[in-house]
This record gives C-alpha cells, structure tokens and sequence, in this order.
C-alpha cells in the first residue's frame, strides 16, 4: 500500500510540474483568458495564471496545460492518465474544501479505473479504435470525480453515462 500510495504522490507531482511548464505555452493562454472571461464562481485554481474559476474552467484549462507539451508521466499499457484524472481531483477538492488524502484517493481510483479498462481491452499500439485518452481518461476522471462527490453507485452509473456520451473517438 505505502508503495502505491507513493508512486500516486509521484504521479501527481510529476503531472503539477509538467502543468505549470505548459502553461506558458500558447493553447492554455488562449484557454486560460476563455475561463477568465467566462466568469462564474471562483471555486478553483487555474494553475500558473493568477486566479480561480469553476471547477469544470479550472480542470479543463490545468488538464490543457498538462498535456500540451506531451511530457505527462505514461501508464502501461500506455495512455496519458495523469491528464484527464489529476486536475479534474484537485479543482474538485479545492472547490469543497477537501484535503490531498481525497485528492490522493480520488486519482488513485481514477489512475487504477484507467488501468483496469486497459489491460481488459489488451491493446497493442494502434490496434484500438479509439485514441485511448479520449476514452480511457474519461472513465478515470469520472471515477476520480465521483470519489469526490461522494457518489451513489446509481449516480456513478449515470455519470459514466454522461462521460462516456461525451468520450472522444480517434
């Protein structure tokens, strides 16, 4: 358990880091002053740009900024796991006031939901027919969210409903 629970710390890590890189990069800007001009409750931080937005403006802009370079940590079998499920748990948390035990909690179920489709679809590089990301990191921030908002399972299965609808196909 320690183990997993360190290697979720180091994910996390490595994801922030590589969010706050990216986001001086020219996509997350325009995203960025989107979100700002949108308005809304500040609820959540947009990382590296001064100020706070909805939860949903503040996953979507920090999730930008931690894919655009395409430095993000890999899992195996491999997709960008850490992109869809990291900024998705913290903008949740900060919203509700939770601690980095729930933030840890909610990215590990993402990080393993993601993991778990993974090896049952067997994918060799390529073979699926979907980018996997698109599909795969949609289950995973749905389970880190549900964590988070503390879910029934009748709500997980509409919200995986509700996710996949919107999932991303290659």
């Amino acid at each position: 358990l320690f183990r997993s629970v360190a290697m979720v710390k180091r994910l996390i890590a490595d994801g922030v880091a590589v969010a706050i890189a990216g986001s001086v990069e020219a996509p997350p800007r325009i995203l960025a002053d989107h979100a700002r001009a949108q308005g809304g409750a500040q609820l959540a931080t947009v990382w590296g740009f001064g100020f706070k937005a909805t939860p949903a403006q503040a996953a979507f802009v920090n999730a930008a900024s931690m894919h655009v370079l395409d430095f993000e940590p890999m899992s195996n079998p491999p997709t960008h796991a850490v992109s869809p499920t990291v900024p998705v748990a913290f903008a949740l948390a900060e919203a509700r006031h939770m601690n980095g035990k729930d933030i840890i909690a909610a990215c590990a179920k993402g990080f393993e939901m993601q993991g778990r489709v993974l090896v049952a679809a067997d994918p060799k590089r390529g073979s699926l027919p979907f980018h996997t990301p698109g599909v795969i990191g949609v289950m995973g921030s749905t389970v880190a969210a549900a964590h988070l908002m503390q879910l029934t399972p009748l709500q997980l299965t509409h919200a995986f409903g509700v996710a996949m609808s919107r999932s991303e196909e290659h």
